[in-house]
């Protein structure tokens, strides 16, 4: 059967295709990704168009907006797994890829390359992973 969806492997998170995953990635740090037949769960406002992915964030929405009390469910519609256009990112086999827009053509500019690089690697050898460490002000 065809990937539905990814999985992180590091928390569990669903996600739909590869550009949630290298997102994932890039906020979390985490990078083991794995393929899933399950389809992340999407549940669509009638009166807005949000989707919600589980029945807890239906019902915040819901208690936030009244009225917002009507979704279609469009969970079968997803099709399955893209990865988009860019390099892989990820493990056990199974990449998440960048955006395909062209942009992998370009050189990205990372926070980590105006950091001071000395606090850098003392945030690292403490444990913290360098996408984590990055986003501590060390300018």
């Amino acid at each position: 059967m065809a990937a539905l969806s990814l999985v992180c492997k590091d928390c569990n998170r669903q996600l739909k295709n590869g550009d949630e995953a290298q997102k994932h990635a890039e906020e979390t740090g985490h990078c083991n990704f794995e393929e899933s037949t399950e389809a992340v769960l999407q549940l669509v406002c009638k009166a807005c168009g949000k989707p919600c992915r589980s029945s807890a964030e239906q019902k915040l929405h819901t208690q936030f907006n009244p009225g917002h009390d009507e979704f279609v469910d469009k969970t079968n519609e997803q099709g399955e797994v893209t990865y988009g256009g860019g390099g892989a990112a990820g493990g056990g086999g199974s990449g998440a890829a960048g955006s395909s827009s062209g942009e992998q053509d370009l050189p990205k500019e990372r926070v980590s390359d105006k950091v001071n690089k000395e606090l850098m690697e003392q945030l690292k050898d403490m444990g913290f992973p360098e996408i984590r460490a990055e986003k501590v002000p060390l300018f």
